[in-house]
């Protein structure tokens, strides 16, 4: 790209955001607001609560680090029956919308359509049946958590299933969905979440593991990842559109 070619490019100021090329940012903005190439959409991102920004994939840097993988029980709500449920993030089951299993898997075949019962706030969630889910993973049956999850929100969108029931809020507390820890911050209450779970008799086991995460690669922050609303760019055709812009 040739940069001496844009507004403002011919002159000797060291300013880069004169008013020409202001007005010429705020034209190409709108222009590409209009053909869609910057759109507005859900989507996952990974949100610093410390700094209130979400980051691009280029900024995040994912770690292994040692943590733990909890099977957790979920009661199904017609009859005395259970599943076993295995996640490494237990703090965000409030904002459960499903259950996932394969509909081969003959195992829950005849959980289909039925409702299972969100541990803690003991919220109600339909187990639903979609071949993206792995059958020998993880006891074949699968949390969807789409406001935290990417795997997750694909499948919910799918279904048609809400997106937006979060479970962690951008400054890092519990939302309304996990009951009495409402505004409670999650690093903080996360061992009460897991002692809750114990008492309860819904904590089957838990085991340690190896698991990725994310983190801003300049401040060396956890990221929360949230399914959120933020404006995106379709490279490729912006990549014309640019050009285009540019040579005129």
């Amino acid at each position: 790209m040739d940069f001496e070619r844009l507004p403002n490019g011919q002159t000797s100021s060291p300013s880069t955001f004169g008013l020409h090329f202001s007005r010429f940012l705020r034209k190409l903005f709108y222009q590409l607001v209009q053909d869609d190439i910057i759109y507005e959409a859900e989507d996952i991102v990974y949100w610093n609560t410390k700094y209130q920004t979400s980051l691009g994939r280029d900024e995040v840097k994912f770690e292994k680090q040692k943590g733990k993988k909890y099977t957790i029980k979920y009661f199904i709500s017609t009859k005395n029956n259970s599943v076993n449920v295995v996640t490494t993030s237990p703090e965000t089951i409030f904002g459960d919308v499903a259950l996932a299993v394969h509909p081969d898997n003959k195992r829950y075949h005849n959980l289909i359509g039925q409702k299972a019962i969100i541990p803690i706030v003991n919220r109600t969630i339909p187990i639903i049946a979609d071949a993206r889910v792995d059958m020998f993973a993880n006891n074949g049956i699968i949390r969807i958590t789409p406001a935290h999850d990417l795997f997750s929100l694909q499948i919910a969108k799918d279904h048609k299933l809400p997106v937006d029931h979060f479970a962690i809020d951008q400054d890092g507390c519990f939302t309304k969905h996990a009951g009495d820890f409402d505004g409670k911050k999650v690093d903080e209450f996360m061992g009460n979440i897991l002692q809750n779970l114990d008492d309860i008799d819904n904590m089957v086991s838990v085991e340690n593991c190896d698991y990725e995460v994310p983190m801003c690669k300049k401040t060396g922050e956890k990221l929360q990842v949230m399914c959120l609303v933020q404006r995106f760019l379709h490279v490729e055709k912006a990549k014309e559109k640019l050009s285009l812009s540019i040579d005129n």
